[in-house]
């Protein structure tokens, strides 16, 4: 698992997104309004990004804690945390993670954890 987050996102999006390819690569990190920092390997791995919506005071981030698999499930843990206030960059936050999976992984639920 390869894991990047920030705190602004280009867009107000709130939900997640599971994409399997190049192009829906490329839009997943459209939306961060980061370049992608390297290509999906397709066919190998599946990403997903969680996206919280705008936060109208800053230093919010989303922390991936790990991916629990039970049989045929998998759960990806993460958390909303605030960083300290002289870390926090911006008047708003827009807070966004990314992160990759081996493929087989398509069914990943989010759990909201501490």
């Amino acid at each position: 698992m390869q894991i990047w987050n920030g705190q602004l996102a280009r867009t107000p999006y709130h939900g997640k997104m599971l994409v399997g390819d190049q192009d829906e690569w490329e839009a997943l990190w459209r939306l961060t309004g980061v370049v992608p920092p390297r290509d999906l390997v397709e066919g190998d791995e599946i990403a997903i990004g969680i996206f919280l919506g705008v936060r109208q005071s800053s230093g919010y981030v989303i922390e991936i804690r790990g991916l629990k698999r039970a049989g045929d499930d998998s759960e990806l843990i993460w958390s909303e945390d605030r960083i300290a206030a002289q870390q926090a960059e911006l008047p708003i936050s827009s807070p966004w993670a990314i992160a990759t999976f081996p493929r087989g992984q398509e069914e990943i639920r989010l759990k909201h954890g501490q």
